[in-house]
């Protein structure tokens, strides 16, 4: 499970593949999102709250829009051995043989990997040899 950066919203996996919302005020389940077929492993927010990540069973990563309760993007993993890393702005770094195996996916088109790259500012692929940005630190008080 995963709280929003603001507190109001907690999300929850399931082994029953879904993802419920619930809003931390009333208690209430504010939506189930569904679309995994397989048991839901891990929920992360984005630092804005508007976005969340989920990992499952089924072997994808998914990306939902908090507010509309819609999934907006279907990742799917390396093989072992590899991996993959998309951060805050959107670019990404992989490690291991990709061909077919990690894609985008935006309004049902798939695209492979480096096909968006320079149509759309925030998703780009960083070289091998380029290190990862750290965040920021924060300001001191």
């Amino acid at each position: 499970m995963a709280f929003s950066p603001d507190g109001h919203t907690l999300a929850t996996s399931s082994t029953d593949s879904t993802i419920r919302l619930w809003d931390t005020t009333s208690g209430q389940n504010r939506t189930t999102l569904t679309g995994h077929t397989r048991g839901v492993l891990a929920v992360a927010f984005s630092p804005d709250g508007h976005t969340l990540a989920t990992s499952s069973d089924d072997s994808t990563i998914r990306l939902w829009d908090v507010d509309q309760g819609l999934e907006i993007a279907v990742l799917i993993p390396l093989p072992d051995g590899g991996h993959a890393v998309v951060l805050p702005d959107g670019s990404y770094k992989l490690a291991g043989e990709a061909a077919g195996r990690f894609w985008w996916m935006v309004r049902n088109h798939r695209f492979e990997v480096g096909e968006l790259d320079g149509y759309v500012d925030n998703v780009r692929r960083l070289p091998d040899d380029a290190p990862l940005p750290r965040p920021a630190a924060p300001p001191a008080k």
